[in-house]
């Protein structure tokens, strides 16, 4: 028997590979909340289907897992870890996917950072 279940996913990035994440995602009939700070990317994905949010907080927390597009460490940190983002909505159920164009040893420090901040809020 094949399991049918589609997640709802966010996407933070809406970029060229954010767009085409998004894109592939609708199409397999997944529910896709965006944010990206460049409204005009955004509403161009609404109208392929996919539901805009006000906030990473927001898409994060309509969603069973998020995917980060980002293309610089600084804004993956902003984004996991500032007012009203990842962390803000993540619990130990939520699944974090960072595709960002960012060096190694960021995801190895924003690792251990996310661990810290997810034993926080227990």
């Amino acid at each position: 028997m094949q399991d049918d279940y589609r997640a709802d996913v966010a996407v933070i990035g809406a970029g060229i590979m954010g767009t085409a994440i998004v894109t592939r995602l609708i199409e397999t009939g997944h529910k896709v909340s965006v944010f990206d700070l460049d409204t005009e990317k955004v509403v161009a994905l609404e109208a392929k289907g996919a539901r805009a949010a006000g906030s990473v907080e927001e898409a994060v927390s309509r969603s069973a897992f998020c995917v980060l597009s980002l293309n610089h460490a600084n804004i993956v940190r902003a984004v996991v870890f500032g007012e009203k983002g990842v962390a803000a909505a993540a619990n130990a159920d939520k699944l974090l996917i960072d595709m960002s164009s960012i060096e190694q040893i960021f995801d190895n420090r924003f690792e251990k950072l996310g661990a810290a901040a997810l034993a926080k809020s227990q």
